[in-house]
């Protein structure tokens, strides 16, 4: 015979428990989940930055192996022209008067106002890769707007866009030269006949006319320094807080100094009043800062802390990535410098390493 259990209510009591206890599961705590999503918060962080710097670094690869392929195409180009650089302007009276004709890939004569500049000079070099000159663009499709025949009245939005907005500036000025008809109905390289003090090993100034303007790697000082192209875009004057990835380029890039003319230079917010001078130099890497009171609005950013003043309107190098200008030596090396190294006169102007002024300070007279 089976006897009733001595405690029916407190078996019960601990079954209802039991169940009450499944029925309602202990939640987090408000503590809990401001902990949980600021570790989420954390996280997410830490993979943005992560993705971004992985971006960056592709392509940073990307412009270095597009620096190679213009390093490449030089190079032919120089084998086939007696060892000597293309020139980096070359005027359309100039073209003319010297006979020159520069084709499309499939046929046809490219007009003048397209060839003023390096890239259709150099396109045959580097195998058609309109790539090599637009790749930088946020447009996808502009590689295919590049017209691949025509005549010399075909001047198409494609052609002035390989013409006038490469990825890179070459130093024109500098390498191979700038050549335009001058005065005397003649065409002449600008910067030829400019003079500058050159010294000599026992300290004795030598001023001296011309040898500005490289027109043969051998020749080159240091051709390992020495800028062939970099990033570049066109400014004008302003103060410009570095910079978006995808402003249009330019095919030429000049130094901070071009003849006895400061062209650009770097600058730093100030607060405190401004010397009577203008500015105050501080030492900034291997260039200099300059401090102004009122830098005027910041046009681009990049939280790099340093922004670029522009004197006169030019094509300068410009930081398309982070905070460094992507560059090819003479030499073929490839490097990613800040700007303040390219206040280095030495970097763009072969003559430099032989004036008796600093090298940042190297100057010369037009003619």
């Amino acid at each position: 015979m089976r006897h009733p259990s001595p405690h029916p209510a407190r078996q019960h009591d601990q079954h209802s428990t039991r169940s009450a206890g499944r029925r309602r599961p202990r939640g987090f705590t408000i503590v809990e989940l401001l902990a949980v999503i600021g570790t989420i918060t954390v996280l997410l962080g830490l993979l943005m930055a992560g993705l971004q710097a992985a971006r960056r670094s592709g392509r940073s690869t990307v412009e270095m192996n597009q620096l190679r392929q213009l390093h490449m195409a030089s190079t032919a180009y120089t084998g086939s022209n007696a060892d000597r650089f293309m020139p980096g302007y070359l005027s359309d009276e100039v073209q003319s008067r010297w006979r020159l004709r520069y084709k499309y890939e499939g046929g046809g004569r490219v007009a003048s106002r397209l060839a003023r500049y390096y890239p259709w000079r150099l396109l045959s070099y580097v195998d058609w890769s309109y790539e090599t000159m637009l790749g930088y663009s946020p447009n996808s499709e502009i590689v295919e707007e590049v017209p691949r025949n025509g005549d010399q009245n075909t001047i198409s939005a494609g052609g002035i866009e390989v013409s006038d907005n490469p990825w890179f500036g070459y130093n024109a000025y500098y390498v191979g030269g700038w050549w335009e008809i001058n005065a005397n109905n003649n065409p002449s390289m600008k910067y030829a006949n400019g003079t500058w003090d050159q010294t000599a090993g026992s300290g004795e100034i030598i001023p001296t006319s011309g040898k500005l303007v490289l027109q043969t790697e051998g020749r080159a000082t240091d051709p390992t320094t020495l800028v062939l192209f970099a990033g570049a875009t066109r400014r004008d004057p302003g103060v410009f807080r570095e910079d978006t990835e995808f402003a249009p380029g330019a095919p030429w890039a000049t130094p901070h100094r071009l003849a006895d003319t400061l062209v650009w230079d770097i600058s730093i917010n100030a607060r405190q009043p401004a010397p009577e001078a203008g500015f105050a130099t501080v030492v900034f890497g291997q260039g200099s800062v300059f401090e102004s009171p009122d830098p005027g609005p910041v046009l681009f950013g990049q939280g790099t802390g340093i922004s670029i003043r522009v004197f006169v309107p030019e094509a300068i190098p410009y930081r398309r990535l982070a905070s460094t200008v992507s560059l090819v030596n003479v030499g073929g090396n490839t490097e990613a410098v800040s700007i303040g190294d390219l206040t280095d006169q030495r970097r763009w102007i072969n003559a430099a390493h032989d004036g008796i002024q600093t090298p940042r300070d190297f100057s010369h007279t037009e003619n």
